[in-house]
């Protein structure tokens, strides 16, 4: 299981910022041409494929790069790289993720979302703990895009930018959450819980209950290793536990009360052709 977004922090590779670390003061990087480099870099390097392959990921699908130990700069170096976008799909940040060990690291001045703005027509959102969650779900293979998926940037990783998508979502009717099966996934589950009922009173909340040491990645792999499709892991959401207080003002349940989210397994199932206009229209009905 690949550890919490806002825990590492690897000195050797300043200038960076983890979630939870304030931004270092570092020149101003080009992080669309390090993107664009690392894109390229990526297609000539066997271990960074072979890394992602063992994470059940995808490069040329996700788009994703790879910024090699011998760059002048020192920022991500030997990370696979995922770019983060604003609202015009522009690549405004980027997150490394360590190959060897367990850093990951964001550039200074953290803005933009991953892997996409959602589309204003989403009605069910899913949120995921890290970058990489998101990455292993948001496949072409899933048709998913009737469905928008946003990582947040670890438990504490719930940004403004985050709140103001949501807030802009007009027709959003769930938002279910995939934060990894430890202590702090579930603590971190109830807290966003919370303000998003804050947030959103009218919107059901729910999540995907992982088993103790699991996380979202982990359970895609296992899932394609063992030939079963990845849509099983929404098969079963749960309304997530809050006081009846809040509960009752908005479309979440305490737990034990109330019947299940819909489960989005059916939902999944359905061939990934549909055009973004044909989604609109479906979500609209």
């Amino acid at each position: 299981m690949a550890p919490h977004e806002n825990n590492a922090f690897t000195p050797s590779l300043l200038p960076m910022v983890t979630a939870s670390a304030a931004p270092v003061a570092t020149e101003v990087l080009d992080v669309a041409a390090i993107y664009a480099r690392s894109a390229e870099a990526i297609k000539k390097h066997t271990t960074a494929k072979t890394y992602l392959a063992g994470r059940g990921l995808n490069w040329e699908h996700l788009n994703v790069g790879y910024k090699s130990r011998k760059t002048a700069d020192k920022w991500g170096r030997g990370c696979v790289i995922f770019p983060l976008r604003d609202d015009r799909g522009k690549v405004v940040s980027l997150y490394g993720r360590a190959i060897k060990g367990s850093g990951h690291y964001y550039t200074a001045g953290r803005r933009g979302l991953y892997p996409y703005y959602p589309d204003p027509s989403t009605r069910t959102l899913v949120l995921t703990e890290s970058v990489s969650d998101a990455a292993s779900i948001k496949r072409p293979e899933l048709g998913l895009d009737c469905y928008a998926i946003l990582a947040l940037y670890g438990t504490n990783g719930l940004t403004a930018e985050h709140r103001g998508v949501i807030s802009d979502l007009k027709e959003l009717r769930e938002i279910i959450l995939t934060l990894d099966g430890d202590a702090a996934g579930r603590e971190a589950t109830k807290k966003i819980a919370r303000e998003l009922a804050t947030l959103r009173p009218s919107v059901r909340l729910s999540y995907v209950p992982l088993a103790q040491g699991e996380d979202v990645n982990s359970v895609t792999a296992t899932l394609r290793a063992e030939g079963r499709e990845v849509a099983e892991l929404f098969a079963v959401t749960e309304p997530v536990e809050l006081p009846a207080s809040t509960a009752s003002t908005t479309g979440t349940a305490p737990a034990g009360h109330g019947q299940p989210a819909q489960p989005l397994y059916t939902l999944l199932r359905r061939p990934p052709t549909r055009s973004r206009a044909a989604c609109a229209r479906r979500t609209r009905t």
